[in-house]
């Protein structure tokens, strides 16, 4: 991959080759698995050999997503003071942000859909980035990416080791080539919101629910996902939540200030994140092309979707469901309900894996490198469509095999 550089240009060769390369990661995740090792040593490995691996793709100019270029316009503008929740890319007075990194920056007609405190690390990165030289300075905004992916490993092992799971399951999240890609060569900025609610799981397996609570703002505050949450862990833990005149909510609610202060002269603009739910764009999606297709209409298809996430919330708070297994439940109907499918949308659930493992997950990380047949045409004609015969290679055995892992468990609990 890194050989061959522009991998928008190089689309086809580049599938062929993350699918070669999920064929590898499934065949070590197996073996892990059948021949377990344990110790330090192997431990050591699984996280040297991820790092050598996102080292080698870090050199990558972003070429699969424009993500990254607009994430540095965004640090680039608070900077400058000026705030991209108000401001547009394209907007006049924000002529002056301009650069040679311009053309490629992405949603110019929109103000930023990403959380506050996603903005922040931006900037953050930004004082960093800022003392590079041309393309350096794009290729040091994916230090946050990479910092908080490995944050997330870290976590995952301490979560691990706390549920007595085997920790060299960490190998299931840091060695899939999705989070490898995703964040090294194209510097998505899902790990943050991912880091905050690994670290949210952990305090809550640690009976610090409070802190727990504070962490899943935090990662809300990055992208909105883990919000559903939130009712679960305060159902399970409805005691500390009202005790003491509930100061326990003080937490969570002095973060969201603190983050969305500097931003609040255009606070309600925050709400654009919930753009994965909404069909005014659409990407890679599965059951919601489904149900448009039978309702006929995009803005019913998203009313049953936002239902059946908020449902999903309500019946796993009222069952009083672990947190851990929750939040593998409710980003599952996420991700299979929503409107945008990227690739690194996987990243979210992929930590939940070496937790729960699931086959048709698994394999769904590997399969969704066909997501990226886009850019063929889009490369060639510059038409954003999608081809219908590649999406069903992609989703029909990733839901046969869903359905099919779903009811041999159910009857091998049932002989029991």
């Amino acid at each position: 991959m890194l050989r061959l550089g522009n991998l928008k240009a190089h689309v086809v060769e580049f599938i062929a080759l993350q699918l070669a390369t999920s064929l590898l990661y499934l065949a070590a995740v197996w073996a892990a698995e059948r021949f377990p090792t344990r110790g330090r040593g192997f431990l050591a490995l699984i996280f040297v050999a991820g790092m050598a691996f996102r080292a080698t793709l870090f050199p990558l100019y972003p070429s699969l997503s424009d993500d990254l270029l607009r994430y540095r316009w965004e640090a680039r503008a608070q900077a400058a003071g000026v705030n991209p929740y108000v401001i547009r890319p394209d907007a006049p007075e924000a002529q002056f942000l301009r650069d040679e990194t311009w053309p490629a920056v992405n949603g110019k007609e929109f103000t930023t859909a990403y959380g506050p405190l996603t903005e922040l690390v931006l900037r953050a990165a930004w004082m960093i980035a800022e003392r590079g030289d041309g393309v350096w300075s794009v290729l040091l905004m994916k230090l946050p990416a990479l910092a908080f992916d490995l944050g997330c490993a870290v976590l995952l092992a301490i979560l691990l080791a706390r549920l007595r799971i085997p920790v060299s399951r960490v190998m299931i999240y840091y060695w899939c080539p999705v989070t490898i890609v995703e964040f090294a060569a194209s510097g998505h900025n899902d790990s943050i919101a991912v880091f905050f609610l690994l670290a949210a799981l952990v305090l809550a397996e640690c009976s610090r629910p409070p802190m727990a609570l504070a962490a899943l703002a935090a990662s809300a505050l990055a992208k909105v996902f883990a919000v559903f949450l939130a009712p679960v862990l305060m159902v399970r833990e409805w005691r500390c939540f009202t005790s003491r005149a509930g100061r326990a909510l003080l937490w969570p609610v002095a973060l969201t200030a603190v983050v969305a202060w500097p931003f609040r002269s255009n606070i309600p603009r925050f709400t654009l994140a919930l753009a994965i739910g909404s069909g005014h764009w659409r990407n890679n999606d599965s059951l919601f092309g489904i149900v448009a297709g039978v309702t006929g209409s995009l803005s019913a298809a998203s009313g049953i979707y936002m239902a059946a996430v908020a449902g999903t919330s309500a019946i796993l708070a009222w069952r009083r469901v672990p947190l851990t297994r929750a939040a593998f439940i409710l980003l599952g109907v996420i991700l299979a309900g929503a409107a945008n499918c990227f690739p690194w949308y996987l990243t979210w659930i992929l930590p939940l894996l070496a937790i729960f493992p699931n086959p048709a997950w698994l394999l769904l990380t590997a399969l969704s490198t066909l997501a990226y047949q886009v850019l063929i045409g889009y490369g060639t004609l510059g038409i954003w469509r999608d081809s219908d015969f590649l999406r069903a290679l992609e989703y029909v055995p990733f839901y046969a095999l869903l359905m099919g892992t779903y009811f041999v468990n159910r009857m091998r609990t049932a002989k029991k």
